[in-house]
């Protein structure tokens, strides 16, 4: 009776029931997962395609086998499904790679990499805005009960940089043909 939750809570809690991710980013979210699982079964090899599946099968499955022997639904959290989509993550890498697949992959990658950039920094504000002002507080983060050591406008902008240094650096043109000469295909 709490699939509507426990599907919200699979992506969209930052580790606390009271902090959820804007609905936006959820649909951007799951543009991105759409992205990667289409990316696998379009570019990828078999045995890609199979592990995607099996990844897939065991974000929903295993979700819910928690949930139910426990009893307790409504502690299932995000957090938990991270090791399952950095495995997503590595099986788009692995199927994209490969140049004769050409335009198509490389707009899915910026796709992916730009929406990366902005759910990591809105991922990001939400969590300093919970320990800052509280899950329901202002959204510039204006008279805080609790301010970190550094600015929390110097954090976002960090933040930003590194997610973009992240998202560049996989979307390189010569990083990809590294990763086609060292991945099997």
């Amino acid at each position: 009776g709490r699939t509507a939750l426990l599907l919200r809570q699979g992506f969209g809690n930052l580790g606390w029931l009271d902090t959820q991710l804007p609905s936006g980013i959820y649909g951007l979210w799951l543009a991105v997962v759409v992205c990667a699982a289409s990316a696998v079964l379009f570019f990828g090899d078999r045995r890609t395609k199979l592990l995607t599946v099996g990844l897939a099968v065991t974000w929903v499955v295993y979700p819910a086998v928690y949930a139910t022997l426990a009893r307790t639904p409504a502690v299932w959290q995000g957090r938990y499904n991270l090791p399952l989509l950095g495995g997503l993550a590595v099986c788009t890498l692995v199927a994209v790679t490969r140049d004769q697949f050409g335009a198509a992959a490389r707009q899915l990658d910026r796709l992916c990499g730009v929406a990366f950039v902005v759910i990591e920094v809105v991922a990001m504000h939400q969590s300093l805005r919970r320990f800052m002002v509280g899950a329901s507080g202002d959204i510039l983060l204006r008279s805080p009960g609790w301010s970190p050591r550094f600015n929390p406008w110097f954090l976002l902008v960090v933040n930003l940089a590194a997610a973009a240094a992240l998202a560049w650096v996989m979307l390189s043109p010569s990083i990809s043909r590294r990763r086609a000469i060292v991945l099997p295909p």
